[in-house]
């Protein structure tokens, strides 16, 4: 789709980054397609929900728009506790592991069409 394409999408995972996580937090590219953010996990707030909150962004976010593609995101979580001995470079390879497993769990195409063909085929192998 083109770097403005791509453009476009890093500025919306960013944006849904900023909106699902923010406030004390500190959220930052680290290059490429690639972000990092520390939070801080306030009463009530988790890893999980803040995954989830950052799914159901992006899903709702695809739904209103007109792009012929999805913009999703692969989120790599590791907990700590800040502490003198703490390797940032050994959280983050960690976090990146994470993500990868992650992203094993992903659809196999961006495309929204492709996506909608493959749900009707899954759909129809399922009644057969």
């Amino acid at each position: 789709f083109g770097h403005v394409e791509g453009d476009f999408s890093i500025r919306q995972i960013g944006e849904i980054l900023q909106q699902q996580i923010g406030g004390e937090s500190v959220i930052a590219r680290i290059g490429g397609d690639e972000f990092v953010a520390a939070v801080f996990l306030e009463k009530g707030r988790t890893q999980e929900s803040i995954k989830q909150a950052v799914r159901e962004e992006c899903c709702k976010r695809n739904q209103a728009s007109e792009k012929p593609y999805l913009v999703e995101c692969s989120l790599g979580v590791m907990e700590f506790v800040c502490n003198p001995s703490l390797e940032v470079s050994e959280l983050l390879q960690k976090a990146d592991t994470a993500m990868y497993e992650a992203k094993k769990g992903r659809r196999i195409s961006v495309l929204k069409n492709e996506n909608e063909k493959n749900r009707r085929n899954e759909d129809a192998d399922s009644e057969n």
